[in-house]
């Protein structure tokens, strides 16, 4: 199957054989090129056994992909956009894959990535019987008015992608030729990256663009702005700047509009506007 394809039909696998990943289909997991939401943001990830992990989880397998991002503005979507694209190349191997929110890398057997924050593990390997979903049959997922201000078959397979605990914490609203994408409650920007990646695979025209304002630093758009004033006098010219705007934001996101948190109760405002109305 294609990417495209896997969508309808992938499905997080708990259930492995145990056996070992062959050589050839690790060097087709390394070799596959995801796309980025952010290009700036240096992103690693790494195949490694199970004696390097430490997780709680029930079943097991003997390889993962442990992934560790720079700690930048956005990194989290960034990962889901990234990783959703490999769990789908997973699953058009025959792999069985799942995201795994409970490992950890075990600090014993391992050595920490400088400059690089760990942020989640994908789990692989061969699956135990037939892990697709077939017919498309078998999604447990919220209803397409539960997601959406409208009906549009364009996000179609976003409802279908993978959440922790399937909360699908994302609603999406329309304005014009945009698609706004949000984020239920507070930790869920992961998710929300995961979401974004089937609209990227299965439409090629869509552009993403991150509506923050871009800084590192709220100190960096708390700025003074000033404005040229021109003053002539005969054959003489004098310029003068003068204060036009002192520009204070409470955060470098920009705040939710109000009807929006109307329409989705479980909706959190962007840190900083807490307040506004």
């Amino acid at each position: 199957m294609t990417l495209c394809e896997m969508i309808y039909h992938r499905k997080s696998c708990r259930s492995f054989t145990g056996k070992p990943v062959d050589a050839e289909t690790i060097e087709k997991i390394l070799s596959f090129e995801m796309k980025p939401l952010y290009t700036e943001i240096k992103v690693r990830m790494d195949i490694v056994s199970r004696d390097k992990v430490k997780c709680i989880c029930p079943w097991t397998t003997p390889q993962l992909i442990a992934i560790y991002s720079e700690e930048a503005e956005g990194y989290l979507e960034n990962i889901g956009f990234l990783f959703q694209q490999m769990d789908l190349h997973l699953q058009t191997l025959d792999l069985g894959v799942c995201w795994l929110g409970m490992g950890r890398m075990n600090p014993r057997t391992t050595s920490q990535v400088e400059g690089m924050k760990f942020v989640i593990m994908l789990a692989f390997g061969y699956p135990k019987g037939d892990q697709l979903r077939h017919g498309g049959k078998g999604f447990k997922r919220k209803d397409m008015e539960k997601i959406t201000d409208r009906s549009d078959p364009r996000l179609e397979p976003a409802r279908l992608a993978p959440s922790a605990v399937n909360s699908q914490p994302w609603y999406f609203t329309h304005e014009g030729d945009t698609i706004h994408v949000w984020c239920s409650k507070k930790g869920s920007r992961l998710d929300a990256g995961i979401a974004l990646a089937p609209l990227y695979v299965t439409n090629e025209g869509f552009r993403f663009f991150n509506q923050r304002r871009w800084a590192k630093s709220v100190d960096d758009i708390n700025t003074d702005i000033h404005r040229v004033k021109i003053t002539r006098e005969g054959i003489r010219t004098s310029y003068q700047t003068e204060l036009l705007e002192s520009r204070r934001y409470p955060s470098l996101w920009l705040p939710i509009p109000y009807m929006e948190i109307r329409k989705s109760p479980l909706m959190v405002q962007n840190e900083g506007w807490e307040s506004w109305k």
